[in-house]
């Protein structure tokens, strides 16, 4: 397990790593597969395009901010950005407060 870090930590490291994870995947397709390129090139596309929109769901998220989704709670780390954590929740520096409301009573009740 790493050092305590904020959700607005974690979520960049991890994005980090889904970048390195596509690059190789690529990679490994490209000289496994050559005949199967135009399927692997549509499911990547669509892979940087969910990496795109996740970091400038982050972006748009990182700091204080009244989110649409707490109109009354001025948060730095809110619903929509935990809600970008779900994914990631088996990692071992995930912290379980950083789950969603509904995510985080299921997980304890």
């Amino acid at each position: 397990m790493g050092h305590i870090q904020t959700l607005t930590e974690f979520l960049p490291a991890r994005f980090a790593e889904d970048e390195d994870l596509l690059r190789g995947w690529l990679e490994r397709m490209g000289r496994e597969d050559p005949a199967g390129a135009e399927t692997h090139e549509k499911q990547a596309w669509r892979s940087w395009a969910e990496l795109a929109k996740n970091r400038l769901i982050l972006r748009l998220h990182t700091g204080p901010h009244v989110c649409p989704s707490e109109p009354s709670e001025l948060s730095p780390e809110c619903s929509t950005m935990r809600a970008l954590g779900l994914p990631y929740a088996e990692h071992p520096d995930y912290q379980i407060a950083w789950r969603p409301g509904p995510a985080r009573q299921a997980s304890s009740g």
